[in-house]
């Protein structure tokens, strides 16, 4: 598929990955137990088995990284809020900034990401030809995630625009397969039921 390029550049930080997980040997769960002398904790490693002796600072500085971990995600969370309350009112280039600003502070998920390829559409004027850098965004989120919804939906929405009209209306089965309450999905797809039959009959 072919979309066209308007000379609008997407003026945004360049392509997360989603965080790597946390090692195994990390103590990140409660210990086992007390340890009765020096106010020391023990607990088991999962990767070798053995018992390790933990002091309480590093106990600490564990679980204080755990903490502003937890807060970074948060702070991205509540900026693309923000961007979908911005979009809501009309402020589409405002809505492009407050979900870089999240995509900078964490890297995003899935339906992040597709709600931010949505963005760059609707900053962009929502016309005729769609920015590459859209469906990239889009084409990652359902890499990640096959089953996000908003991804497919959004995917679909797009595909009608640009007259792909058999694929739009695969993902937007799959979104109102996964969520059958969707009502955009819902829309499109009767839209392209509407056209179908407009076209069988003319």
């Amino acid at each position: 598929m072919t979309a066209a390029r308007p000379t609008a550049q997407e003026d945004e930080p360049s392509a997360v990955a989603p965080p790597s997980p946390a090692r195994a040997s990390r103590i990140t769960c409660a210990p086992s137990h007390r340890a009765p002398v020096g106010g020391r904790y023990s607990v088991r490693n999962p990767e070798n088995g053995q018992t390790e002796v933990v002091p309480p600072s590093t106990r600490v500085a564990q679980a204080n990284a755990a903490s502003a971990h937890a807060r970074t995600f948060s702070d991205a969370d509540a900026y693309f809020e923000a961007a979908e309350l911005l979009l809501q009112r009309g402020d589409r280039r405002g809505a492009v900034l407050a979900a870089q600003t999240g995509m900078k502070l964490a890297p995003p998920r899935p339906s992040q990401q597709a709600l931010y390829a949505w963005l760059l559409y609707e900053r962009d004027g929502r016309g005729e030809s769609v920015h590459p850098h859209v469906f990239r965004h889009l084409d990652q989120a359902l890499f990640r995630d096959p089953s996000c919804v908003d991804a497919h939906c959004f995917k679909g929405v797009l595909l009608i625009r640009l007259g792909e009209f058999e694929e739009a209306r695969a993902h937007l089965q799959r979104a109102l397969a996964l969520d059958p309450d969707n009502r955009p999905a819902a829309r499109a797809l009767h839209l392209l039921d509407m056209q179908r039959l407009e076209a069988e009959n003319s």
